[in-house]
This record gives C-alpha cells, structure tokens and sequence, in this order.
C-alpha cells in the first residue's frame, strides 16, 4: 500500500492506495499526456492535444510494471520507506510512503 500524507494550514491528511500497477500507469498517463501551461510548447501529438501515442502508452505500462515489482521487492527486504518527502519551515509536508 501506498500512503499519501499532506500537512497544510496546521490539518494532516492521509490518503491510502494500493501500491498496483494499474494505478501507476493512470497516474503516469495522466502526467505525461498532459503539457504544463507556460512551457512555450504548443505541440501536438498523434492523438491530438494531450493524447499519447500506441508505443507511448506500451512504454509507460512497461515501466509501470518494473517499477511496482521492483518498489515491491524493496519494501518486502527493507521495510516501508518514503519515496517522496518534502517540507517547508512553517511545518507543511507533504510525504508518499511506500
């Protein structure tokens, strides 16, 4: 399982999923399929505005499947870790355990 933890404004927030691949994969297609606004790129690709190509997508379920085999591998020898953690000095943080 995946933890999210958020700390804003003196409230915590934790948010628990499933370390799966299937999940991974949505949430990567997500973020590569979509440009950052500002970043000057008015490109297109072959499925139109923000849309991934067919080996796009086989790349990223690919990669899905490593990486949730090999965070699975990790966690089963060394125990829960955190993969993400960032904080700022007013006490906000904001973590992804794994």
């Amino acid at each position: 399982d995946m933890r999210l933890e958020c700390k804003a404004g003196g409230k915590t927030f934790c948010l628990y999923l499933p370390l799966s691949g299937v999940l991974l994969r949505v949430l990567l297609r997500l973020s590569l399929g979509r440009k950052a606004k500002g970043q000057g790129s008015d490109d297109v690709s072959e499925e139109g505005a923000g849309g991934l190509t067919d080996g796009e997508r086989k790349a990223i379920s690919d990669f899905a499947a490593k990486a949730v085999k090999e965070l699975k591998r990790y966690r089963k020898k060394f125990g829960r870790f955190a993969l993400l953690e960032a904080s700022e000095k007013d006490g906000d943080f904001f973590r992804l355990l794994i």
